[in-house]
């Protein structure tokens, strides 16, 4: 069974994870590092700050089970560019506004 996930509902497994005493956030120089729930699985992503509002996020960890993560985006969003070095994780991106590059 695959399990939906929503932004919301993953906040609120954060939330729950931390109260009943697991490490969710660390800060760090540059940034933070945000801990995987123990509920969904194991693993964390990095999220390092750079200049002019750039930031890198590098993710690593698995999922207990297979999971569709529903994210919504507000009309209009920044440019995201995502490259894969390793592993066998895929995401799905539906644009719905037309750029104009005139």
């Amino acid at each position: 069974m695959i399990l939906k996930l929503t932004d919301n509902i993953f906040q609120d497994m954060k939330l729950r994870a931390q109260q009943q005493g697991e490490l969710i956030q660390r800060p760090m120089d540059l940034g933070h590092q945000d801990y995987l729930p123990q509920q969904l699985g194991t693993g964390s992503v990095r999220e390092i700050k750079l200049r002019h509002g750039l930031c890198i996020q590098i993710y690593h960890g698995q999922f207990w089970r297979e999971t569709h993560w529903v994210r919504v985006h507000e009309s209009r969003f920044p440019l995201v560019s995502k490259i894969y070095l390793s592993g066998s994780s895929r995401g799905i991106v539906k644009l719905t506004e037309v750029i104009d590059s005139s």
